[in-house]
């Protein structure tokens, strides 16, 4: 089992917040989501995983054997948004690198060529 960044919870947390949903007392996060979705905590364990690591909401039930929740679907794809989001903003932050002085465009010499 893969561990879910602390980003990916904490976003997690924020859509079930605005969702109105809230964790019981020494409830887990996936135990949360999987109270929400009407999942058993492991595939929602499976189904988070599968989101934080790129899957579409479609490829993740695929990948659990979701079948589709119509009554759960909204909040299924709020999760998928904000988690792909997420990572997105991670991944984009790991991809920059470092500036490199060498990497600068040069500066417009305009018509002065010399022949």
């Amino acid at each position: 089992m893969t561990m879910i960044s602390p980003n990916v919870t904490r976003t997690v947390g924020e859509v079930l917040e605005s969702h109105n949903i809230t964790p019981h007392s020494g409830e887990r996060m996936a135990d949360t989501v999987a109270r929400a979705l009407g999942l058993s905590d492991s595939e929602a364990q499976q189904w988070l995983e599968a989101l934080s690591q790129g899957c579409t909401p479609e490829q993740a039930n695929a990948r659990v054997g979701i079948a589709s929740h119509r009554a759960s679907e909204p909040l299924m794809v709020a999760l998928a948004r904000a988690i792909g989001a997420r990572i997105g903003k991670i991944a984009q932050q790991s991809a920059i690198p470092p500036a490199d002085p060498q990497d600068q465009p040069l500066k417009d010499q305009g018509d002065k060529l010399k022949t």
